[in-house]
């Protein structure tokens, strides 16, 4: 059953192959949230969200910034992203994920982001992107 989308947020694919798999998240750009609803794809073997599924937010935060990230390339590979678990998420849970960017540089930009359940976090991340394209 497809879960409806908050008020105020957009559905957004993460594109090809695992992101595919994975799920639509929402977006949210003018308050720099994103979220999803946890479904059996997202569950571990005994039932909670897997810590894989936490962590997919985590690598995708960028796209709460959009067009509005100046120094942004139209594609920005993940150099380092640190994931913290300090509780569960169950099936047909509500994530929301909320992104701050911390700094940008010429060639990096370094963001962080706090996912909860009912305003209880679940998730905290952290993240550097490189910011030019390869054959710059």
């Amino acid at each position: 059953m497809t879960q409806p989308v908050p008020y105020g947020f957009e559905p957004t694919e993460l594109g090809s192959g695992f992101g595919r798999a994975f799920c639509s998240v929402w977006l949210n750009r003018p308050t720099c949230r994103m979220g999803f609803h946890v479904a059996e794809q997202h569950v571990n073997p005994v039932g909670g969200l897997h810590s894989g599924a936490m962590a997919t937010p985590g690598d995708t935060q960028l796209m709460v910034f959009g067009a509005g990230a100046e120094k942004r390339a139209s594609h920005c590979p993940t150099i380092s992203l640190s994931v913290d678990y300090p509780a569960p998420a169950a099936v047909a849970a509500e994530i929301e994920d909320r992104v701050t960017m911390v700094e940008q540089s010429h060639t990096m930009l370094s963001t962080q982001a706090t996912m909860t359940v009912n305003a209880d976090p679940v998730t905290r991340s952290r993240a550097i992107y490189r910011s030019k394209d390869q054959g710059d």
